[in-house]
């Protein structure tokens, strides 16, 4: 099957995913909702679907970046909110408070590129097809990510 030919049950198999990443995106739970339907929109209307990743779950996470990227690049981010954080630690249970906090207080990039190889299971190529950024950003912004959340809890 192709990527055009996505039926809904795909696509609605995917929402879960993406309304966990939209949520620690957005930091609102109803605001992330906003998201994944306009992602969802977004994809259905076809031709504003970006091409530069290969696989239908980079391709969905690509347009609910671009969304959000484009939602908020003239207001800027919203304050993140730890309860949609919350979220995952249902995903990778035993996740101690703490980590979750320090998990909230990395830069965005950080967060997001920690979200999709932890919790996501997403390969390197993928996060970086889905963020439009090469591999090498998608390395470093991940051992960032994994130095601030240990130095942090050595405090």
């Amino acid at each position: 099957m192709t990527l055009a030919a996505t039926g809904a049950g795909e696509l609605l198999a995917m929402a879960p995913r993406l309304r966990r990443y939209a949520r620690v995106l957005a930091g609102d739970p109803q605001y992330a909702d906003s998201l994944v339907v306009a992602t969802l929109q977004r994809w259905t209307d076809g031709p504003q679907r970006p091409q530069r990743a290969a696989t239908l779950r980079a391709r969905l996470f690509a347009v609910l970046h671009d969304v959000y990227v484009n939602r908020n690049a003239p207001a800027g981010r919203p304050a993140l909110d730890l309860a949609p954080i919350s979220q995952v630690a249902t995903v990778a249970p035993g996740t101690s408070p703490g980590a979750l906090q320090r998990f909230a207080r990395l830069p965005p990039s950080e967060r997001e590129v920690l979200l999709l190889v932890a919790v996501e299971g997403m390969a390197y190529d993928e996060i970086a097809q889905a963020l439009d950024v090469p591999v090498a950003s998608v390395i470093a912004r991940l051992a960032r990510a994994r130095h601030l959340m240990h130095a942090a809890g050595q405090d």
